[in-house]
């Protein structure tokens, strides 16, 4: 029997082949199939700066234009930096106002201008995603706008989408060691909404003539602080749970259920932030908190945490599952990939980021689960990502290939890995609450809203599910509590549904102690049911490895052969449904 560090030196290895040609093969892909891709990001070696199209994020080659749903998380970062400022004792003062407007009103995600035509308004009908350019606010460039929905002739007001393909990467160069390396995707249009200060360079000026792509033109006024909109932000995410999650064709969507079998309610993530907000209890039908016994600072960070480890945790999980209920073409399995990443990872996923991406990388350096093989803590490279990535590469293959249920595999898998870091931050926030005399209003805060995300999936577990979904709620979510969370409690109630939620103690991990080299006291990693028994045997290693060689290289040779027999129809398929969701993506010659 092979040991466990054996099974995963084998998986590493193959791995590394599958993810190899991956990477090459979507960049290739990339190239000979649409003339108007661009090569950014596929070699280290690049301009300095660069338009992307379709860009490369944290390594995954996207089919799709993702830049808007990539810069939600800008939107989270400027909520932090407001939030960080705020220092008086009340939600009246205007930094905390201004955060709460940029969850509300965004100010970064999929930009709109509302224009009002001169009378009589649209001489002809215009159809949705027909394109229009007129001129920005700063410099008098051409600013692209696109048709957000279909209008009637004598149609006076008009919503139009942004172009939001413009984006630069400054990339590295190997040939200029001084160069600063950051790979953050750059966004370079309008930036209003809730913004306390908006970026308006990008923006149609306050008044003047928009023109057709036949050179129709049309006279047009707006106001540039109230009429550049947003129409994805933080609390939309959750606002439209209910009619994207449970009341779709094919809904309800497996996990939402589990939510909204838990919590009693649809917009759970907004009715938690709203309740943080006032200082209020929440009125779930479980798991409430009572906001009223928590500090100003607490809530402020569960806000913050519940905007991500809640609303953008299900809006990935939505995405996958509209990809697949359409299947007819990726850029819904593209945007999953934006909201787990965001834009501020960069090309390569070294960027310092705030999304799930990130919050992997960080706990696998707590959890001595980075790199290939799950068990180091110097490359802050989470092992979960690796593994998190080739399932949504694996994913787009397929749905790029027509295949509609082999995908689901893919989602299903994902989910599961995604609750790791989740498991990970609520362990080590009970830990530094139970043994690290951390006591601040802060981590109580995020340990609210981290366990919040997991007990819904512990609940419905088989055996003692109900019943450890009540200890983790006791000690991490009710503000009744006058002592720390009992850390062995919460640990032993998480690991005994590991099995239910399809992941692994080695997955996990356990806290590190990097100044012992060794677990911290009673945080060490736990053992599977069903671990394999340990062997040494270097020759059978040796064997598994040759034989994942050689299957592997059998592999790269079916997938170069069948990528290059896609057919053109199943591409020019898949890039109609893309520019049906994104108007801006550009038509192939």
């Amino acid at each position: 029997m092979y040991s466990n560090m054996e099974r995963r030196m084998v998986f590493a290895i193959f791995m590394l082949l599958v993810c190899s040609f991956s990477r090459w093969s979507a960049a290739m892909d990339a190239a000979s199939n649409d003339p108007h891709q661009t090569r950014t990001g596929t070699t280290a070696t690049l301009a300095r700066s660069e338009t992307v199209n379709f860009p490369m994020i944290a390594h995954y080659q996207a089919f799709s234009p993702i830049q808007s749903d990539s810069a939600i998380d800008l939107d989270i970062d400027e909520m932090r930096a407001q939030l960080s400022v705020a220092g008086a004792p009340s939600f009246g003062n205007s930094a905390l106002l201004t955060a709460m407007e940029l969850y509300s009103r965004g100010g970064h995600s999929h930009p709109v201008a509302e224009v009002t035509l001169s009378s009589p308004g649209l001489s002809r009908p215009m159809v949705k995603g027909e394109k229009l350019t007129g001129i920005n606010s700063a410099s008098n460039h051409q600013v692209v706008l696109y048709a957000a929905e279909s209008y009637p002739i004598g149609t006076t007001r008009l919503r139009l989408n942004y172009d939001t393909t413009n984006t630069t990467s400054l990339m590295r160069d190997n040939d200029a060691d001084d160069m600063r390396v950051d790979t953050a995707i750059h966004v370079n249009w309008c930036q209003v909404g809730g913004k306390a200060a908006p970026f308006l360079d990008f923006c149609l000026v306050a008044s003047g003539e928009l023109v057709t792509e036949t050179s129709e033109t049309m006279q047009y006024q707006y106001d540039l602080l109230s009429d550049n909109l947003n129409d994805q932000t933080i609390q939309g995410l959750s606002l439209r749970a209910r009619e994207e999650m449970y009341l779709c064709e094919n809904c309800p969507y497996t996990d939402f259920k589990k939510f909204f079998d838990w919590y009693g309610a649809y917009d759970y993530a907004d009715h938690f932030v709203q309740a943080a907000k006032d200082g209020v209890q929440t009125e779930f039908q479980n798991g409430n908190v009572d906001f009223g016994n928590i500090g100003v600072t607490g809530r402020q960070q569960a806000i913050l945490s519940a905007s991500v480890y809640l609303s953008l945790f299900m809006k990935i999980i939505s995405q996958m599952e509209r990809a697949l209920d359409y299947c007819d073409g990726v850029s819904l399995w593209d945007s999953a990939v934006a909201f787990y990443t965001g834009s501020l990872e960069g090309i390569d996923g070294t960027g310092d980021g705030l999304l799930f991406y990130n919050l992997a990388d960080q706990r696998c350096v707590e959890f001595k689960t980075c790199g290939f093989l799950g068990d180091d803590v110097a490359t802050g490279r989470s092992y979960i990502n690796f593994l998190v990535f080739e399932e949504f590469r694996q994913g787009q293959r397929r749905l790029r290939h027509g295949s509609c249920r082999e995908p689901r595999k893919n989602k299903e898998r994902i989910v599961q890995l995604m609750l790791v870091p989740l498991i990970q931050s609520t362990l080590r926030n009970a830990w530094l609450q139970s043994y690290g005399g951390d006591d601040s209003e802060e981590s109580h805060a995020e340990g609210i809203a981290l366990a919040s995300a997991i007990v819904p999936y512990i609940n419905p577990c088989e055996n003692s599910g109900p019943e450890d979904a009540k200890i983790i709620y006791d000690n991490m979510i009710s503000t009744e509590r006058n002592a720390p969370p009992r850390f062995d409690q919460v640990k032993s109630a998480l690991e005994r549904n590991y099995q239910c939620l399809n992941i692994t103690c080695a997955e996990v991990g356990g806290l590190w102690d990097s100044a012992t080299g060794s677990y911290k006291e009673g945080a060490g990693r736990c053992s599977d049911q069903f671990a394999l028994e340990e062997d040494n045997t270097k020759f059978t290693i040796l064997i598994a490895v040759f034989g994942v060689l050689l299957a592997g290289s059998i592999v790269l040779i079916a997938y170069v052969f069948s990528e290059r027999r896609v057919l053109s129809s199943a591409t020019a398929k898949s890039r109609d449904q893309d520019r049906d969701f994104n108007p801006h993506v550009p038509e192939i010659a």
